[in-house]
């Protein structure tokens, strides 16, 4: 089965919008599921850890924000991995 879907969670801070991709190379099914969950406790230390970044370029806050209030969406991935 083809995975080329990201899972993303988008905050939009006084900085503007901040955007971590929290998952890859997910179907299509499984994205959609993972937008069921929504934002877990994991996601939340996993950027807290410094173990996701934000994607793209832009100003960034100093301090992460708070990914509770992110809006979740799934997008194709077309990267060239």
């Amino acid at each position: 089965m083809l995975k080329a879907f990201v899972f993303l969670a988008t905050v939009y801070t006084s900085h503007g919008p901040v955007v971590y991709v929290l998952d890859n190379s997910l179907t299509g099914e499984d994205c959609i599921a993972r937008m069921q969950v929504g934002i877990t406790p994991a996601d939340v230390q996993a950027v807290r850890d410094e173990r996701v970044k934000p994607d793209g370029m832009g100003d960034v806050p100093a301090v992460a924000p708070d990914l509770f209030g992110a809006v979740v969406s799934c997008e194709f991935d077309e990267s060239d991995d």
